[in-house]
């Protein structure tokens, strides 16, 4: 059994991500549930990142949503293998 970790996304992450997300895709798979937002294309990465670190105070959080905070779940070999979107209110 391999361990996961929850790791905050960055932007070194891009391409893996963007891997990740296209799995989905070519499976037939358009919303990644706990993603918050990163199987929406209106986005791009790094504005994606933008959102998930303003979501992570109180005066910056989407009101409509409120504090969240989203990580990648990552093997022991680096390779994304999930996503989650804990939200605290």
């Amino acid at each position: 059994m391999q361990n996961i970790k929850l790791v905050f996304p960055e932007k070194k992450m891009k391409d893996d991500a963007l891997e990740f997300k296209q799995e989905f895709f070519d499976a037939g798979e358009y919303t990644i549930y706990g993603s918050y937002k990163f199987d929406m294309n209106r986005y791009t990465y790094d504005e994606w990142l933008d959102i998930l670190k303003s979501n992570l105070t109180t005066e910056t959080a989407n009101p409509k949503f409120g504090v969240s905070e989203t990580y990648f779940a990552v093997n022991e070999e680096d390779i994304i293998v999930g996503i989650i979107n804990f939200r605290h209110t």
